[in-house]
């Protein structure tokens, strides 16, 4: 039996109230999420002796999501990563960004999306619980051209499996790059580190980056650390 169950979080400066939904399958695994920046706060997983644990890093100081200042769990917009000298070229127009990374632009600077109060919607079926979270960025958002309306949609199912899908439409040509930011520890909240974990990503290139971490282009994984196919 799926189930979504909402409670308070704690409240805005404006007054706004923050909820935090946690969506749970029939196996008891369980994700947590604040419309908040769209944050995945919680995610308690079983491991492979069906032990759950929880899996996502979160601050202890539940006001910190107010800043996120290591951007835990959140959505991640209108462009994750660094734009070089927070400025771009579009359509022959240079538009200039906010600075917050040196003389770059990280994540599109304060105010991401990571820290607005999203609208939400849920949905049961028969063996997943979804969460919708929409939100409106005008004309001129971060310094970016085009109004954007993204829709994520968090799927948690009995196979155990959290899909997040992403959606976005805009009124003109615009820089779009839109992420999850979650810290992931899969040995839970005693393990020390995460250098004995196995991982698989079935990527066969990488976004390589200079010294100020700006990617400058993809460069095949085969014979770099990097290879985790």
């Amino acid at each position: 039996m799926n189930r979504i169950q909402k409670s308070s979080f704690l409240s805005l400066a404006n007054g706004s109230d923050v909820s935090l939904y946690t969506l749970t399958n029939a196996n008891g695994m369980s994700v947590g999420i604040l419309d908040l920046g769209g944050v995945i706060f919680s995610l308690r997983t079983p491991d492979r002796f069906g032990n759950l644990d929880e899996v996502v890093l979160a601050y202890q100081d539940p006001s910190l999501y107010l800043t996120n200042p290591m951007y835990f769990g959140g959505l991640i917009g209108r462009v994750a990563n660094r734009i070089q000298g927070a400025s771009f070229m579009l359509d022959g127009k240079k538009y200039a960004l906010i600075q917050n990374d040196g003389s770059n632009n990280l994540h599109s600077g304060p105010n991401g999306f990571e820290t607005r109060l999203w609208q939400v919607s849920t949905l049961h079926s028969s063996d997943s619980a979804s969460l919708t979270l929409t939100l409106l960025s005008p004309e001129g958002d971060q310094g970016y051209p085009g109004e954007v309306q993204v829709m994520v949609t968090y799927t948690l199912d009995d196979a155990n499996r959290l899909t997040i899908n992403y959606h976005a439409s805009t009124t003109s040509a615009t820089p779009l790059n839109l992420t999850n930011h979650t810290y992931f520890n899969l040995g839970g909240p005693s393990c020390a580190d995460i250098l004995n974990h196995s991982i698989a990503i079935d990527a066969d290139n990488f976004t390589a980056v200079d010294e100020e971490l700006i990617p400058v282009a993809n460069v095949p994984v085969a014979g770099t650390p990097f290879d985790f196919r």
